[in-house]
């Protein structure tokens, strides 16, 4: 794995973690400083444990790559109902992610997500 791709992985494993905590998830690390070859091995991901039925998953404890938010509908549009829920989105923003809904571009879909909570401070 190079050093880009350990970055990569990092940052998709933050949007992650940042999603799964708006959806009601505790996040943990097992180590408190995180090691790239411990990141690089997948043995320092973040273990998502979510405390009631927010997870489409039977599962309740899962690791970074059981977490689907970046690849599933499943796992993605109920973050965007609780955002539509919770705030007032305006209609580009609604027709946006449905465009991106309509062509299956869940990454897209994803990122746009991210960019939302980082904005609205929503940890």
């Amino acid at each position: 794995m190079t050093n880009q791709e350990i970055l990569d992985l990092e940052e998709l494993i933050k949007n992650k973690a940042l999603v799964a905590q708006f959806m009601g998830a505790k996040v943990t690390y097992p180590y408190d400083k995180p090691d790239k070859n411990i990141i690089k091995e997948g043995n320092n991901s973040p273990l998502f444990y979510y405390v009631d039925n927010t997870s489409p998953s039977l599962f309740r404890n899962m690791s970074h790559v059981e977490v689907k938010y970046d690849s599933s509908w499943d796992w993605l549009i109920p973050v965007w109902s609780k955002i539509n829920n919770k705030y007032f989105l305006e209609d580009w923003q609604n027709r946006r992610f449905n465009d991106y809904v309509a062509n299956d571009v869940v990454d897209l879909a994803f990122e746009t997500i991210v960019i939302f909570l980082k904005e609205n401070g929503n940890l």
